[in-house]
């Protein structure tokens, strides 16, 4: 009740203000072209809701990947480990950083990235970044039940111009930028983007040092473009990000018991072709890349493991291909029928080592190999009517799915097996202006997520020891019956916007089906059978705010925030709230441009949440206290070509966590000096 009071309050507060807003004094808040619907559409004409963050949010945000630019900039969820692994949830879906089939799909110029831990994704080749809000799957397909972010590549054209940064900061943290960008010739472009930062163990909000939590990063990534003739295009991009030495500290309750060390590494690679002929718009994208991690095992609260330390203790690789094509034809003068076809192979291989033998030798890892094959045919027509003061759409997609389990080495008694299955997703949605500056808008779609290949396919059999010497074989069988969890969602919203001022109201509900549980059952002679089925069903529903206001000439606020009515899943009528969602999270910014000084002053409220607590309370569901946090930004130009900025993150040295038990760094401050060529 106090989150839903503190909310009401934020929106009175926003329209209040608008009565005083010197219309004269304002700046206009520019039209934004969003590309996430897989064409270029006006931001004011997208039914859905679709945050943008754009490049000069990026270049005034604190970050050091993806997820921090936007837990700062979007109203998502997130959990986030201070070790280089980091994930999103969009509209009640819960956070994940791992594995092939996520409720949240993201993209790289339309196709999806090579890798599911968003940690390893550098926004420095990033132009803009979108997040769509609600079903994507009459689109995307498989995982876009919360939303879809979508990245958008610098495209630079012209003289080739640049920037090279330096900065030294708080924990030994130095950092070193380069990206520049242009034509090379009159038919060629390029555009790089590469960084390098190296920190030492970070210092806590309560003031204490917390070892093992430095890191160095190293990214790169290139472009290359190439304009065929007047209507067609080639471009390629190839990026690579390396994470070496990067530590990983453990639970704060285990003190330096259980510290790891991570290699990480992420490549992605792509070629698209875009043209026209006629009132077509086509476009064709290959894409292949790979994700890999070793984790090395410092010190453990095991001590059979402790005379092999430290060793390595897993490994993992996943690799992705695919391609896609597409067309938009508009048809007529006010539709516009984009159709296509996507496919995708992605797969994951992990290795395990026993660490309580001598010289840690490989054994069977917890999970089979396995892989996802998909392909899917896409159609979505688009109207604009009533003089271009409506819009409308109407999509629907078909997608056809093997999961298949892998021989996978060291997995005694292991059979692998796959199964095929089909999902159809519809989805549709209008705006419409009802008076000048005033618009309703509404959503409606399927979506759903493919099961992993564990819970569908394969036999596998576990020798144990009972504490008498007895060995009994535990068994987990695949259950080939189980359906993919699937939603409903429904989402209305009223936006209000003039020329210095805007303001979008969403409410949303999703009703998901389907969710897969974990059976294990005991068998007389101690063993353990486990298997999966389709038992919980779920309901979210909730409330979005979005709001931009130019209150000045040189200033600009932004507000945005999320408030959960409710987020549950029931399993055999037993009613559970969702996992590491908050009931209301808020954040807000103030950009000033004074003279020769810009600057942003960033707010986040993340309200209180329930997770697992599995230190002291034996995996019992229990309730997390929220927190604020704030983050600063000040740059000054000396002139034309030099800037020199100061950076504070975490400005009152809050101690507090992303994920319970894995706390962030305190305040961290950071100098930095920028040369523009």
């Amino acid at each position: 009740m106090k989150g839903q009071k503190v909310f009401a309050l934020s929106v009175i507060a926003l329209a209040a203000s608008q009565a005083v807003y010197a219309a004269e004094e304002a700046q206009i808040l520019g039209e934004v072209v969003v590309t996430s619907r897989r064409v270029e559409t006006k931001l004011s004409d997208a039914p859905q809701r679709i945050e943008v963050v754009e490049s000069k949010d990026i270049d005034k945000t604190i970050q050091n990947d993806l997820t921090d630019l936007l837990k700062k900039n979007s109203s998502v969820d997130v959990i986030q480990y201070p070790s280089g692994l980091s994930g999103i949830g969009i509209r009640g879906f819960k956070p994940e950083y791992g594995g092939i089939n996520k409720h949240t799909v993201t993209l790289i110029d339309g196709r999806p990235v090579s890798g599911d831990n968003l940690a390893m994704i550098n926004a420095g080749s990033i132009e803009q970044v979108e997040v769509m809000k609600g079903p994507g799957s009459a689109l995307y397909g498989s995982g876009a039940m919360g939303g879809v972010v979508s990245m958008v590549s610098r495209q630079s054209k012209g003289d080739i111009r640049g920037q090279a940064d330096l900065s030294y900061g708080q924990f030994n943290t130095r950092e070193a930028k380069l990206r520049a960008g242009g034509n090379i010739t009159q038919s060629t472009d390029f555009d790089y983007a590469g960084s390098l930062i190296n920190a030492g163990d970070f210092k806590m909000g309560n003031g204490e040092v917390r070892p093992l939590t430095g890191y160095e990063y190293e990214s790169h990534s290139i472009r290359g473009g190439l304009d065929i003739n007047n209507e067609w295009r080639l471009v390629g991009k190839w990026t690579d990000w390396q994470g070496r030495d990067v530590g990983s500290a453990g639970d704060l309750a285990y003190g330096t018991n259980a510290q790891a060390r991570k290699q990480m590494a992420n490549s992605d690679r792509d070629l698209r072709l875009t043209g026209r002929m006629g009132d077509h718009s086509l476009r064709a994208t290959v894409f292949s890349g790979d994700q890999t991690s070793e984790m090395t095992t410092l010190t453990s609260r095991t001590v059979s493991y402790r005379p092999q330390l430290p060793a390595l203790s897993s490994a993992s690789e996943l690799t992705f291909s695919g391609w896609q094509a597409q067309d938009a034809w508009v048809w007529s003068q006010d539709s516009v029928l984009l159709f296509g076809i996507d496919t995708q192979n992605a797969k994951s291989v992990s290795r395990s080592y026993d660490l309580a033998v001598a010289g840690a030798p490989r054994k069977a890892p917890g999970t089979a190999d396995n892989q996802r094959l998909s392909t899917g045919l896409f159609a979505e027509n688009s109207w604009a009517f009533n003089g271009e003061n409506s819009t409308a759409y109407v999509g629907i997609r078909r997608d056809d799915i093997t999961v298949e389990t892998l021989v996978t080495p060291y997995r005694v008694g292991f059979t692998p097996s796959k199964m095929d299955f089909t999902a159809t997703n519809p989805s549709a949605g209008f705006k419409h202006m009802v008076a000048t500056g005033w618009n309703l808008h509404a959503t409606v779609g399927k979506a759903f997520v493919a099961p992993d290949a564990l819970y569908v396919t394969g036999n596998h059999q576990t020798p144990r020891t009972l504490a008498g010497g007895t060995v009994v074989i535990d068994t987990t069988t695949g259950n080939p019956s189980i359906r993919p969890e699937n939603s409903l969602s429904k989402d209305f919203g009223v936006e209000w916007s003039t020329s210095g001022f805007s303001v979008d109201l969403t409410m949303f509900d999703t009703k998901v089906k389907d969710k897969i549980v974990t059976i294990k059952t005991t068998n007389p002679d101690k063993s353990v059978a486990t298997t999966y089925t389709n038992a919980q069903d779920g309901s979210i529903q909730g409330i979005e705010l979005q709001s931009r206001w130019a209150f000045a000439r040189n200033y600009k606020l932004t507000l945005g925030g999320t408030q959960y009515f409710h987020d549950w899943t029931k399993t055999n009528g037993i009613q559970v709230d969702e996992n590491t969602i908050p009931k209301q999270a808020f954040k807000a910014a103030i950009d000033a441009e004074i003279g020769q000084w810009t600057g942003r002053l960033g707010v986040r409220y993340r309200g209180r949440m329930k997770d697992q607590d599995w230190i002291t309370g034996g995996g019992k569901q229990v309730e997390f206290g929220g927190f604020t946090v704030a983050d600063l930004n000040i740059r000054y130009r000396i002139d034309k070509a030099q800037t020199v900025a100061l950076s504070v993150e975490n400005l009152t040295d809050r101690f507090y966590t992303e994920k319970f038990g894995y706390n962030m760094s305190g305040r961290n401050m950071r100098a930095n000096y920028r040369y523009e060529f």
